[in-house]
C-alpha cells in the first residue's frame, strides 16, 4: 500500500491521499482564522467584512454636494436677470445652470420646472413696505414713489410685463404668480383700508377699484408707453385718483401760478373737513357739474324735437 502524505507523479490517488487532502484545507482554514481574531477584521472587500459593510452604507447614502446658499442666490440672480434679458420663452434651465456655474441636476433637485424657479426669482425682489403718516395722500404718494424707486433700481421693470404677458398662455405660472402679486399688493390696500377707518375716505369704498386707480398710471407708463414714471409724476398721479383728474395739468400748458392756485387748500375727503394741501373735491360741487350737463342735455333734446 502507497505511503501516505503524497503520491508520485503518474500513479492513481488514494484514499490517503484525500485523507491528506482534507487535513491541510481543515489546517489552512485554521490558521486563515487565527489570522482574523488577531488583527481583529477580516481582509477588505471580503463579504461581511466590515470594510464592505461600510462599502453598502457609502452607496446608500445620497450623494453630492450639500445644498450651498451661494449656489442658491447664484441660480435666482441668474434666473431674474436672463428672465429681463430674454423674456420667458428663451429661458431655459441649462442656459441658466451654465451661466451660474451649476449643474441642471443642481437646479431641478431644487425647482420641478422652469415656472416655480422664475417665480422663486421675482419673489427675491423688494416688496413695498406701507408708511402710515396719519394722512392717505401722504401714505399714498410715499408708498408709490417707493415702488417707483424699485422700478428704477431692480429688473422689476422689464421682468413684471413679461410675466404678466405670460402668464395669459402658461397655466401653470399664472397659479403661481396671481396669488403673489396679490399678497404684494396688500401694502396698498393697508393704507387705504386706515385711510377708511380715518373717515378720509368712504366706509363702503371698493379698495380694488381704487388701488387699481392708484397704481394704474404707472403701470400704463411701465407696460404699454414705455415712458419713464419719476418721483415728481407720483403726487399728480394720486392727487388725480383721490380728487378727479381735473386736478391733473400739463406742464407745458399751464403756467407756475396756475399749479400752486390748485394747492390753495386739501382735506380729508370726508365732508367738512379740510386740512393743507389740495382741495378735495366735494360732492356739491359733483352735484352742481352733475345738473348742469343734465340741463345742457335736456335743452339740447328740447331743440331737436322742435
Amino acid at each position: 500500500m502507497p505511503a501516505q502524505g503524497g503520491s508520485a507523479p503518474g500513479r492513481v490517488a488514494t484514499i490517503g491521499d484525500a485523507s491528506f487532502s482534507v487535513r491541510a484545507v481543515l489546517a489552512f482554514r485554521s490558521m486563515r482564522t487565527r489570522k482574523v481574531t488577531s488583527h481583529g477584521s477580516a481582509p477588505a472587500g471580503k463579504a461581511g467584512s466590515p470594510a464592505r459593510r461600510k462599502s453598502r452604507h457609502a452607496a446608500s447614502a445620497p450623494r453630492g454636494r450639500p445644498r450651498s446658499p451661494e449656489a442658491h442666490r447664484a441660480i435666482l440672480d441668474t434666473t431674474l436677470r436672463l428672465l429681463a434679458e430674454y423674456g420667458y420663452q428663451r429661458l431655459t434651465v441649462g442656459e441658466v445652470a451654465a451661466v451660474a456655474g451649476v449643474g441642471k441636476a443642481t437646479i431641478y433637485r431644487r425647482w420641478a420646472s422652469k415656472a416655480p424657479l422664475v417665480i422663486e426669482s421675482f419673489s427675491q425682489l423688494p416688496e413695498l413696505v406701507a408708511p402710515d403718516t396719519g394722512s392717505v395722500l401722504e401714505d399714498l404718494t410715499l408708498l408709490m414713489r417707493s415702488f417707483v424707486h424699485i422700478l428704477e433700481t431692480t429688473p422689476l421693470a422689464r421682468v413684471l410685463p413679461i410675466l404678466a404677458a405670460e402668464c395669459l398662455h402658461d397655466p401653470e405660472l399664472s397659479k403661481l404668480l396671481v396669488p403673489m402679486n396679490q399678497e404684494r399688493r396688500q401694502a396698498l390696500l393697508g393704507v387705504l383700508r386706515r385711510a377708511t377707518a380715518r373717515g378720509e375716505l368712504p366706509p363702503d369704498l371698493d379698495l380694488e377699484a381704487a388701488a387699481d386707480l392708484i397704481v394704474g398710471p404707472i403701470m400704463t407708463r411701465v407696460c404699454f408707453t414705455n415712458q419713464p414714471v419719476r418721483p415728481k409724476d407720483v403726487r399728480p398721479f394720486i392727487e388725480a385718483a383721490l380728487f378727479g383728474v381735473h386736478h391733473l395739468r400739463s406742464p407745458a400748458a399751464t403756467p407756475a401760478t396756475d399749479h400752486r392756485h390748485s394747492r390753495q387748500r386739501t382735506g380729508r375727503l370726508g365732508p367738512g373737513r379740510e386740512g393743507r394741501g389740495l382741495s378735495p373735491v366735494r360732492m356739491s360741487d359733483a352735484d352742481r357739474i352733475a345738473k348742469s350737463m343734465n340741463h345742457r342735455r335736456t335743452r339740447r333734446d328740447v331743440h331737436e324735437d322742435d
